[in-house]
């Protein structure tokens, strides 16, 4: 095998060459000094209107445009790809871009429209962006480790090849951080991914490249995967939509990783976007195609349309102020009692508080649940190149709270604390709040933090134990005026503190805060469209998170 160094530098070089292929070449960057802090808007400064306008044109709206003749899968996919190649100057957010091979699908497909006055399927010309864990034949491999670099993959994972045949176009893959067990994207292979928003802030993990990407306008659509978190704060930091579906409801086969087999906390994949009906157009293409025909692991639910009759006479809201380890920021609560304010005052809602069920027993759980084995498969894959092992990445695998290597009979019984927990957290709910359609509540404790610092995963993490659905959209911006902190504030631990420590309403001023809503096990679609009506009352976005 060949050292880190080689490896490394081979993808980088790879990559770079992938955005040098682009016809014509794009143009140059400002330095790095001439650039705003926001770089979400540089793209347009150096776009042409038509790819302008392309990129800033909704899901839906592309969609029908590629579906009646109006515009081609080539021009649509150009313009995205040279967006992707801009956003990688900005923010470092591709692993590669896949030029030659998305544009001779995009010809494929407009020529296929030509001869029959139709589409392939419900897809039919939409460039997609994936994240690199997501194995696409001919590739190369990633799991989050630079070991991986080194092979190629044999075929295409299963949803890659299911958006294929419903007539995606997907044109580039996107950055994950080190072990892909980290809310931040950082690692040997790229470096670091930063927030569009603010060069300072992390854009989360480990979906952070679509985050960042997406942010960008340079995908209309990407598909990351989340384990702890890793779709949901890369979607709150970057202000964008995103659904965690509940698990093995879309198909994970063929996605392989170091700890490919432990399923004591279920990962899922899903939608990540920019606009907000992205969510459950993906969502029904992928499932009317009735995937677990295919594959056993997966649940036979189809897409359940709903609309505005699935709640009646009102949708009952829990509002989740607070897990009880870490207390939200100002900006974050403010985000939230802005929300409320506007709900409490429409009659379509009845808005009560939920009270965190013992969360902390949660985190405890999941300590021993996502490293069972201590860390071995992780430090193992390092040993191979000789990677160093991130900080964060080792707070969450190797030394941090709770960590061990558990003998069978710890696997079994923390299995089963899992599994109680599971069972009590559904009573808690059924019997405090027998009529509560969906819990709304942070996404993270603030908003986006400084690089290096994402050590506390509880607002999402919490969901993954229980494997409920959770769908993230973007409200408001930190303010500095608004959302000072009180320094005199007493932290309730010492993970409180650390959190507290990296609030500053200045260093994040017009950072997104995006909220998270969350229902039942299997109850993804009244997730989405609870959402949507919370969206759509509340008058939200109160401030574009996606414009400077």
């Amino acid at each position: 095998m060949a050292n880190l160094e080689e490896l490394v530098f081979a993808a980088q070089q790879h990559r770079d060459e992938t955005i040098a292929s682009l016809e014509p070449p794009l143009p140059e960057l400002p330095p790095p000094a001439n650039l705003p802090r926001n770089l979400t808007n540089v793209p347009r400064l150096l776009l042409t209107p038509e790819e302008i306008n392309i990129t800033e044109t909704s899901v839906d709206e592309l969609l029908t445009a590629l579906s009646t003749g109006r515009t081609s899968s080539v021009t649509v996919t150009q313009a995205f790809l040279r967006r992707a190649g801009l956003a990688q100057g900005l923010v470092n957010c591709v692993f590669e871009l896949v030029p030659q091979e998305a544009l001779a699908r995009a010809k494929e497909l407009d020529a296929f429209y030509e001869k029959n006055k139709t589409t392939v399927g419900p897809l039919h010309g939409l460039p997609i962006s994936i994240k690199a864990l997501v194995p696409w034949k001919g590739l190369r491999t990633t799991e989050g480790i630079v070991a991986a670099l080194a092979n190629t993959s044999p075929k295409d994972a299963s949803i890659l090849a299911l958006i294929r045949s419903l007539g995606a176009v997907p044109f580039v893959r996107t950055t994950e951080p080190q072990g892909v067990m980290m809310l931040e994207n950082i690692g040997p292979t790229h470096g670091s991914t930063t927030n569009p928003h603010n060069s300072d802030l992390t854009p989360g993990g480990s979906s952070g490249g679509e985050g960042a990407l997406l942010a960008m306008l340079a995908s209309p659509l990407g598909i990351g995967t989340d384990i702890g978190g890793s779709i949901r704060p890369p979607a709150a930091n970057c202000g964008i939509y995103a659904l965690k579906p509940s698990a093995f409801r879309l198909p994970l086969a063929g996605v392989h990783v170091y700890f490919s087999g432990c399923e004591m906390v279920p990962a899922a994949i899903g939608p990540m976007t920019p606009c907000r009906n992205g969510i459950s157009i993906f969502m029904k293409s992928i499932l009317d195609t009735r995937p677990w025909e295919a594959d056993p692991s997966l649940l036979p639910i189809p897409w359940r349309e709903l609309d505005e009759t699935t709640f009646q006479p009102t949708i009952n809201i829990g509002v989740m102020w607070d897990d009880g380890i870490v207390k939200p920021s100002v900006a974050m609560t403010r985000a939230l009692r802005e929300v409320v304010e506007k709900l409490e005052k429409n009659h379509r809602f009845r808005v009560t508080r939920w009270e965190p069920y013992k969360h902390e027993e949660a985190m405890k759980i999941l300590e021993k649940l996502y490293s069972p084995d201590g860390g071995e498969a992780f430090i193992k894959a390092m040993k191979q190149s000789g990677e160093p092992i991130h900080e964060l990445t080792d707070y969450r695998l190797v030394s941090g709270p709770g960590i061990q290597k558990l003998s069978i009979q710890e696997y079994w019984d923390w299995t089963m604390a899992r599994n109680i927990f599971r069972s009590n957290y559904l009573q808690e709910w059924l019997k405090k709040a027998p009529h509560m359609d969906v819990i709304l509540c942070p996404p993270h404790p603030g908003a986006a933090p400084p690089i290096g610092t994402t050590k506390y995963w509880g607002y999402t993490s919490i969901w993954n134990l229980l494997d409920y659905p959770a769908a993230i959209f973007p409200v408001t911006k930190v303010d500095p005026d608004l959302d000072r902190e009180d320094p005199a504030y007493a932290p309730r631990s010492d993970i409180d503190a650390w959190v507290h420590t990296h609030f500053d309403s200045q260093k994040q001023a017009g950072a997104p805060v995006c909220l998270q809503v969350v229902g039942k096990r299997l109850e993804d679609e009244k997730v989405v469209q609870a959402m949507n009506e919370i969206c759509d009352a509340a008058g939200l976005p109160f401030i574009d998170c996606l414009r400077p």
